[in-house]
């Protein structure tokens, strides 16, 4: 008999479909339940390499409109940052997940992000500084539910220039710019199906588009 190869195990993002919650055979308003957590249609959430489903993180994807992200679009992009971040903790951190983070990982992640050996799978300042604000919004969340006990990157004072003069700023101790002449290419995902979402996961070892 051919041998089918198994599936590779990915960590993946996933949006709600709420007629795909129905379960016939149980007795159960599955619809009612989304909408009492807070959940929405084509919400996006997380799933782990292993399918688990990470509640806190998740919680944190619903998050986001009450601390500041509201858009679609603005959630989308937060919640694609977060799951690019866990990818990479899985699969070149040694099995991290993004509750063990810390600056090193950070540091590593820049650099395969922005220097990347094929110059068509950099991303350019402008994306990395996205990737930095979904972060820099996790850990404010996390340590806010109590879910961090103290900031997992070093974060360091700098003078910006504002309409009304020099400012001192917070910012994250990676937040550099990289490479801002990259062209966007957009790599090709595979697709795969979850039970009560559609996926928008990927191929093992894409990082996400760049751009």
């Amino acid at each position: 008999m051919p041998q089918h190869e198994a599936p590779e195990a990915v960590a993946a993002l996933h949006r709600t479909k709420s007629q795909l919650a129905t379960v016939p055979t149980l007795d159960i308003d599955a619809i009612g339940v989304l909408q009492r957590a807070g959940v929405t249609e084509r919400q996006p959430f997380y799933l782990g390499p292993d399918g688990s489903y990470d509640l806190h993180l998740n919680r944190f994807l619903r998050d986001l409109p009450s601390w500041g992200v509201r858009s679609e679009n603005g959630i989308d992009g937060y919640a694609s940052d977060i799951m690019l971040q866990c990818r990479f903790l899985h699969e070149a951190r040694g099995g991290k997940s993004i509750w063990q983070i810390d600056s090193e990982d950070l540091r590593a992640y820049k650099y395969a992000r922005l220097h990347a050996e094929d110059p068509d799978d950099r991303i350019t300042g402008s994306t990395w500084t996205r990737t930095l604000a979904a972060l820099d919004k996790w850990v404010k969340w996390s340590l806010d539910a109590g879910l961090l006990a103290k900031e997992p990157f070093r974060y360091v004072d700098k003078t910006v220039m504002t309409p009304h003069g020099p400012k001192q700023v917070r910012v994250n101790a990676e937040s550099e710019p990289g490479p801002r002449n990259t062209k966007m290419k957009f790599l090709r995902r595979r697709v795969r199906s979850a039970s009560g979402g559609e996926s928008a996961g990927g191929h093992r070892r894409d990082y996400g588009s760049t751009g």
